[in-house]
């Protein structure tokens, strides 16, 4: 489906805090034996979300470390087996046994960590629901609904820690979800229902993926691991109505971080209003430091206001890092199609990154197909204000392959009013070759790039990579 997005709103931007459970009072305290207890308190989510406190099941696994008080020598005492739902408690058996006079720092996690890893250095994916195809989307089961962000398997792992307890006594430990967590709060502005199918948001820096952790401090520090992204998809499945005047709320699983003054988070309100899917472009810029914490909720406010696409995006670039929600895909099926947050598409053709070719060297490149009966095409969304110099880096995808493609500027009638051809029928493979030129188009335009098949084979040929794609306002 071809998408215009637009309106640039501001967002609200609100800091909320999760409530916290009374730590139980524990009296029972013992080093003999071969059984030791923990106990866990102030748990946010976890198996079964009940609002914004948890349950436990009965036979859910927590990892269990300790560690002489102040020191890095931590060992792994493996498996604690919750064994009463009531009291929080889980019993296991310890790896070594304590010394009575020492005090110990404990550390629990869930879910398990691998055998090579400690709770000062872990890796840890945040933001994926079991549900989820591939990495960057998240399911949320209805309006107001909070269960996603349970179930620490699938990418809301918790984790928590007490400190200096002395070997006669059994242990309290505070868990928290390590993910941070932001409230979309969606307010209807229009006389008409909406629901709403999807919420996008690209933040400035990677929120959703694996990244490093150290969960022996007060606040959890998520360093990227180079498998993470910026941009993630929430999907809203059975999602109700919301009427004229009213709000309803959307969460979305983030890794700790800190977005610094300046930058921007772009939010995609993407709501069927009738037969009709709309979508709502929304930019907010962080005024000052705002710092997203482990176990704690941000709400971003919302008013929905579009009645249709027809307006064009404001831009001055290719959204290319947000093509098939980050992912790449080297499919090149006929007839397939990847779609940007903001509207770029791409029939038959590919998403790659520079894992895939070394010339990609940021965000994602779109890969047109040249086979007669695999021809690609990429189209961008009807741009506003006109376009002066347009600049773009290309690439041959196969060093055995040519190039040669048409660029269309159109109106926003879809007529072509500008039109360039690309050729490079010996290409180097994995040099980034540049395209510039003027072509000085007033009002809202619309560019389309197509594979024009120079080897005229029929299947995966002439295959030519394009990114970086910007533009200049029509002066």
């Amino acid at each position: 489906m071809k998408k215009a997005l637009i309106h640039i709103l501001p967002i609200a931007l609100i800091l909320g805090s999760c409530t916290h459970l009374e730590t139980p009072v524990i009296e029972n305290s013992s080093i003999s034996g071969d059984t030791f207890c923990v106990y866990l308190s102030d748990i946010q989510t976890k198996t079964i979300n009940d609002g914004m406190s948890t349950k436990w099941v009965e036979g859910d696994n927590i990892q269990l470390f300790h560690a002489v008080s102040g020191t890095a020598n931590y060992v792994d005492d493996h498996l604690f087996a919750c064994d009463n739902v009531v009291a929080n408690k889980f019993s296991g058996t310890l790896a070594e046994e304590l010394d009575g006079n020492a005090s110990y720092d404990w550390y629990a996690s869930y879910p398990l960590l691998s055998n090579s890893q400690k709770p000062n250095d872990c890796n840890l994916y945040i933001g994926r629901t079991e549900m989820a195809s591939f990495a960057g989307k998240v399911t949320q089961n209805g309006n107001n609904s909070m269960a996603h962000l349970a179930g620490g398997k699938a990418g809301f792992p918790i984790a928590g820690y007490a400190k200096a307890v002395a070997a006669v006594d059994y242990p309290t430990i505070s868990m928290i979800n390590v993910a941070s967590v932001i409230d979309v709060n969606v307010k209807n502005a229009l006389d008409d229902n909406i629901v709403v199918k999807s919420i996008n948001l690209v933040a400035s820096k990677p929120i959703i993926g694996q990244f490093n952790f150290d969960l022996t401090n007060e606040d959890f520090k998520a360093i990227d691991s180079g498998n993470s992204q910026k941009i993630i998809q929430l999907e809203v499945q059975d999602g109700t109505a919301i009427s004229k005047g009213e709000s309803a709320k959307f969460y979305i699983g983030v890794a700790p971080f800190t977005a610094e003054a300046g930058s921007e988070f772009l939010l995609y309100l993407n709501v069927q209003i009738g037969d009709n899917l709309i979508t709502q472009r929304l930019v907010k810029t962080v005024s000052e430091d705002i710092s997203f914490k482990s176990g704690h909720i941000k709400t971003f406010n919302a008013d929905y206001s579009q009645m249709d696409n027809s307006l064009p995006v404001n831009v001055n670039k290719a959204d290319f890092q947000t093509l098939n929600i980050g992912n790449t895909s080297t499919a090149f099926k006929a007839g397939s199609e990847h779609f940007s947050f903001d509207g770029w598409r791409l029939e038959t053709g590919a998403v790659i990154g520079s894992r895939q070719a070394a010339m990609v060297s940021r965000d994602l490149a779109a890969v047109i197909c040249g086979g007669t009966s695999q021809t690609g095409v990429l189209t961008s969304p009807l741009i506003a204000d006109g376009c002066g110099t347009l600049k773009f880096n290309y690439g041959v995808y196969n060093n055995s392959e040519k190039i040669k493609f048409r660029i269309d500027v159109k109106n926003n009638s879809g007529e072509v009013i500008k039109t360039e051809t690309v050729e490079n029928l010996e290409p180097v493979s994995n040099i980034a070759y540049e395209f510039s030129k003027d072509f000085n188009v007033s009002g809202a335009f619309q560019l389309e790039f197509t594979n024009l098949c120079p080897s005229g084979v029929a299947n995966r040929k002439d295959r030519v990579a394009i990114f970086n794609v910007e533009w200049t306002r029509f002066q």
